[in-house]
This record gives structure tokens, C-alpha cells and sequence, in this order.
């Protein structure tokens, strides 16, 4: 059993992830950027909010940027195949 995979698909497939993955950075970005604004907050005060502020810190920033390096990490290796996809029909 094989597979006829075209390098025309692979490439429409890149484009189009390569979309939403940029959605999804963009989207990620407004999160982190209100996750900050109320961080940075300076109204809010007590020990309570200092709590909520280190567990946004400490989980939610984290969480977001493990996202934001998996996307990363996605691109890249997809890239990898492609190029060695089409090294492999070039032969």
C-alpha cells in the first residue's frame, strides 16, 4: 500500500495552517496583553489580589507561552519535512 502525496498539497496545507496559526498567536497576544494590564494594575490591592496575580503569573503565563512555543515548534518541523519532501521528488 502507498501513498501519492503532491508537493502542491503539502504546500496549501502549510499556507493554510500557517494562517491560523498566526490567529492563534495574535489571539494568544491579547490574552497575555490584558493578563498584564490587570497584573500590572496598581488599583488593586491586598493580599488576595497578590495571590490571583502570582497564579496568572506563574500558570496562565506559563500556559501561554508553552501555546506560543508549540506553534513555534509546529512551523518549524513541518517546514523540515517539506524541505526534505521535496528534496526526496528532486532526486
Amino acid at each position: 500500500m502507498s501513498y501519492k502525496i503532491r508537493f502542491d498539497d503539502i504546500t496549501s496545507f502549510q499556507t493554510t495552517s500557517q494562517t491560523s496559526i498566526a490567529s492563534w498567536g495574535q489571539s494568544i497576544a491579547s490574552i497575555n496583553t490584558a493578563m498584564s494590564d490587570f497584573i500590572n494594575d496598581s488599583s488593586l490591592q491586598g493580599e488576595g489580589i497578590a495571590g490571583i496575580r502570582t497564579y496568572l503569573s506563574e500558570v496562565h503565563g506559563t500556559l501561554l507561552q508553552t501555546l506560543i512555543n508549540l506553534m513555534n515548534d509546529y512551523s518549524s518541523s513541518f517546514l523540515l519535512y517539506k524541505d526534505g519532501y521535496y528534496n526526496r521528488l528532486v532526486r
